[in-house]
């Protein structure tokens, strides 16, 4: 019963039509009373007769010519409304994309400035000359921050030989990172750790298979980038950062900043030797 009610309700009309509907009924009621006073008053009295024939035929032809009159006035207007609509939407859709880019840009500025007065700190720090090992302690912190790291740590080449010995961890799984060690003879030393040049675990970039699966047992960490920091022509360590994220990249800015520190690194290095030599030859 409700849906047979609802067919007829001007509730379930558009506006448009509700709007057509009005103004027809306002044609009605002037178009009968000039109809009525033209037949009654103005043809008598001019000597015309009308017969009832051609009384309906004129009043059907006059409420049709009404009504086509004002449905095309209508479709124009409602056709306008629809084209302002949409462009009201289009133009609501760009905005939130605008709102959406700039909120984007917005973190991004965020996470550069962090990034930059990380950079500024670190390298106040080194003019300071704290302790050496709380320096790299610091240093290493502050890469963590880079990329959304899980993990950052720095792996020293051992005095007098090759094998690299976890200097410092922080992050997850710091503890268990603290005791990884890769000695010269692993693959991974060879072909991924001391190639003196940057290492990049990501979605597009990896190892052979062997190395992919004997990194991931040794470090625990699926995506990585680690960079060589060099010192008077060598490498005396390496300096890296790494998540276990699924479909992660690497970005150029990331790879910028992570070469910075591991300068940061070397001139810490270079400082903490020129002091050992000053305090000896004291």
């Amino acid at each position: 019963m409700k849906d047979k009610k609802s067919i007829f309700s001007l509730g379930s009309f558009s506006t448009g039509r509700k709007l057509l509907i009005a103004f027809q009924l306002m044609f009605i009621f002037p178009f009968l009373v000039c109809l009525y006073l033209i037949l009654n008053y103005i043809l008598p009295e001019s000597g015309y007769k009308i017969n009832v024939i051609a009384l309906v035929t004129i009043s059907i032809f006059t409420a049709l010519a009404g009504f086509l009159i004002i449905k095309n006035i209508f479709d124009r207007l409602t056709a306008t409304v629809n084209h302002l609509t949409e462009r009201i939407g289009s133009g609501m859709d760009e905005l939130k994309q605008h709102k959406e880019r700039i909120s984007e840009l917005s973190m991004e500025n965020k996470k550069r400035s962090l990034e930059l007065s990380n950079l500024i700190q670190v390298s106040s720090l080194i003019v300071q000359g704290p302790e050496f090992i709380d320096l790299l302690k610091i240093i290493v912190e502050k890469v963590r921050l880079l990329a959304g790291s899980e993990t950052a740590f720095l792996i020293f080449k051992e005095a007098g030989g090759d094998s690299l010995q976890m200097k410092i961890a922080d992050g997850a799984g710091a503890d268990y990172l603290m005791s990884v060690k890769v000695s010269a003879d692993e693959g991974i030393y060879s072909r991924a750790l001391n190639l003196n040049k940057l290492l990049i675990l990501d979605k597009q970039n990896s190892l052979s298979d062997n190395l992919t699966v004997d990194f991931l047992e040794k470090f625990q960490l699926k995506n990585c980038l680690a960079m060589p920091v060099f010192l008077r022509g060598s490498v005396k360590a390496v300096l890296g950062i790494g998540n276990m994220r699924e479909s992660f990249l690497y970005g150029k800015n990331d790879i910028e900043l992570l070469n910075i520190f591991s300068k940061q690194i070397a001139i810490a290095i270079e400082n903490n030797l020129l002091n050992r030599q000053h305090e000896v030859i004291r």
